[in-house]
């Protein structure tokens, strides 16, 4: 088996990886994001997302495709920070359910999912291309 660790510099000391590909797209009340960088324990999303607060939690949809496949699932995350000279929002995940946490592990991986409906096979070539989040 293959060990992955990280190490953390003084500047950077976050506990998960940040991946900007593949690239997820996130909805949230109807409304598509695309993220500027996303982990397993949160994204950064580009663009405000409306009539939200920092400590707000909120539900929301992603989506991603790698290696001919759609991953995608729910998630519960809070806001922790909106940055409006940047236009960004940024997320923290809270709870999710193992369908999603195998869709999210698949974007990295690029392994297929385990969990049944977490995953779809697609016909899209590329795959960094960003994916519907409503299917």
């Amino acid at each position: 088996m293959r060990r992955i660790s990280h190490s953390y510099s003084q500047k950077d000391q976050r506990r998960d990886h940040r991946f900007e590909q593949p690239l997820l797209s996130v909805e949230i009340d109807g409304r598509a994001f695309a993220a500027g960088d996303w982990s397993l324990g949160g994204v950064r999303l580009r663009g405000l997302v409306a009539d939200v607060y920092e400590g707000m939690e909120m539900m929301l949809k992603f989506s991603g495709v790698r290696s001919g496949y759609l991953h995608a699932g729910e998630i519960a995350a809070e806001v922790v920070r909106i940055d409006d000279l940047k236009g960004e929002t940024v997320l923290r995940f809270t709870r999710f359910d193992g369908a999603a946490f195998d869709a999210l592990e698949g974007l990295i991986t690029g392994r297929r999912p385990r969990a049944a409906g977490a995953v779809w096979a697609t016909a899209m070539p590329s795959a960094d291309a960003i994916a519907p989040t409503s299917p």
